[in-house]
């Protein structure tokens, strides 16, 4: 399938265009099996609302998303490691996209995952310019500490 999907982007990128598409993308909380109908409607749509007609969806696999249960211990843990860090309480999001091992720990190894971020609007986040404000780095590393800090001191 791999390499079924490295020539249809070769083909896509002389012929017309072709999105990739992978599981991040097209996660929900009803978990990896969603991924195959709403392949199936992104491809619908694309291919009927192209100029040309000459659109392709590849799908070239992904993971499956994690949640977590934003009452976990360990959630609350995180968030109340942040209070005094930051000028606004965390914001907690039980499922994000982005790609990661979350769905691993979660499903099979049955430990929570927290993230906190260090970004903001204008971080440009994964191009090529991608940047950090040093206040937040220094921020996101005392909330880090915190979180060890307490974690460790939870027993």
């Amino acid at each position: 399938m791999a390499e079924e999907g490295r020539r249809a982007v070769r083909s896509g990128v002389v012929a017309g265009l072709t999105l990739v598409l992978g599981a991040a993308g097209l996660a929900s909380a009803a978990g990896e099996k969603a991924v195959p109908a709403k392949l199936a409607r992104a491809s619908v749509h694309f291919e009927q609302n192209a100029t040309d007609g000459d659109v392709e969806v590849v799908f070239i696999g992904g993971e499956a998303p994690g949640r977590v249960d934003p009452d976990h211990p360990f959630v609350k843990l995180v968030v109340e490691a942040a209070k005094g860090i930051y000028e606004h309480d965390m914001l907690v999001v039980p499922m994000i996209g982005g790609s990661g091992p979350n769905h691993a720990f979660i499903e099979h190894l049955k430990v929570p995952i927290a993230t906190a971020g260090v970004g903001y609007p204008g971080s440009r986040a994964h191009a090529p310019n991608e940047n950090m404000r040093l206040d937040l780095f220094l921020n996101g590393t005392r909330h880090t500490a915190r979180i060890i800090q307490m974690f460790a001191e939870s027993g």
